[in-house]
């Protein structure tokens, strides 16, 4: 004689197996051929890409600086801080924004990222 919890996780499986059953067929889009997807229409959106910012890339290594002052990729993260300072400081310098006292573009806080 079977307990009545067998029988009621028996009876409570075959429900769950109808139900999955069920639920799959007559859908043409579950159809497992490859004529199926012949006939789809596929649409891919050109990719707008991420808007480029040396000022966003600054600020965002800075942060990680900030946030991890003791992390393995301090020195990497400072000599790419000073690289976008130094394309900062030329960019500002041919638009006249930035000019240290020789006229030049201001290099100092590239240089000084350097040396730290």
């Amino acid at each position: 004689m079977m307990r009545p919890s067998h029988s009621l996780a028996l009876l409570i499986a075959i429900g769950l197996a109808g139900c999955a059953s069920k639920r799959n067929a007559g859908t043409p889009d579950n159809e497992p051929t490859l004529k199926t997807l012949a006939s789809r229409q596929i649409v891919v959106e050109p990719d707008k890409g991420i808007p480029a910012s040396e000022e966003k890339a600054i600020a965002a290594y800075r942060a990680f600086l900030d946030a991890a002052p003791r992390a393995a990729q301090r020195s990497e993260a400072m000599r790419r801080l000073g690289d976008l300072e130094m394309d900062s400081a030329d960019t500002k310098g041919d638009s006249g924004q930035a000019v240290a006292p020789n006229g030049g573009a201001d290099y100092r806080a590239a240089v000084a990222r350097y040396q730290d």
